[in-house]
């Protein structure tokens, strides 16, 4: 009789196993879907970057006219291999999980999320790497361009990403003060960075061409 027990019961005994094993898998990938969710939500969160609240402090603008993410990077060093930290993402176009992110800086004339404006503390040098991508046909293109800048407090900037129409394989970030006078405002170029490899830029580079997830 014991034996018929056990053998009559067997069926149900998987079945309930079976239950148990397709419950815990459907838990496995809510958890999943989860991480990878707040994941994603990490990864496209369109600006990372800590503001200063008080001190001395410029306002900054950056943009690009990118129609994919571009990616801005910042570092301790000029060889960018010091405490490397997103502050943003950019894009002309939808952006997820981006907001408007203005300071009344003039000349604005950009979609709202092709450019973010924020506060720095002044007094030091600042490195950035600009990474971008585009597509040029039935490619898709990347460019990264290290600048180094440094900024006076009470003082406007724009740090501004573009592609040379001509040839997708060169990106120019230039560097300039914005000058008001009650009038008008101008823009005064301080300086101009290409991605091309050199002593002084080779370290960001190299940095630039490393594989990412994100």
């Amino acid at each position: 009789m014991e034996v018929s027990k056990k053998c009559c019961q067997g069926p149900a005994g998987s079945e309930a196993n079976g239950m148990k094993i397709l419950k815990l898998r459907i838990q496995v990938i809510r958890i999943i879907l989860a991480l990878g969710a707040s994941l994603l939500l990490v990864a496209c969160s369109s600006i990372s970057y800590k503001e200063p609240t008080g001190g001395d402090r410029a306002r900054v603008r950056f943009v690009t006219e990118t129609e994919s993410v571009m990616v801005i990077r910042g570092y301790d060093d000029s060889s960018c291999m010091t405490n490397e930290r997103e502050w943003m993402r950019l894009r002309k176009g939808f952006l997820f999980n981006s907001q408007p992110k203005r300071l009344g800086i003039p000349l604005w004339s950009y979609h709202k999320n092709a450019a973010k404006e924020v506060y720095v503390t002044t007094g030091k040098n600042y490195t950035f790497l600009f990474s971008g991508s585009e597509q040029g046909g039935a490619l898709n293109y990347s460019c990264g361009v290290p600048i180094t800048v440094r900024f006076k407090s009470g003082h406007d900037y724009e740090l501004y990403f573009k592609w040379d129409v001509r040839d997708y394989q060169k990106c120019t970030v230039s560097f300039g003060e914005i000058v008001s006078d009650g009038l008008k405002s101008t823009f005064n170029t301080l300086s101009e960075q290409k991605n091309i490899v050199t002593a002084a830029t080779s370290g960001c580079m190299e940095v630039f061409t490393k594989p990412r997830l994100y």
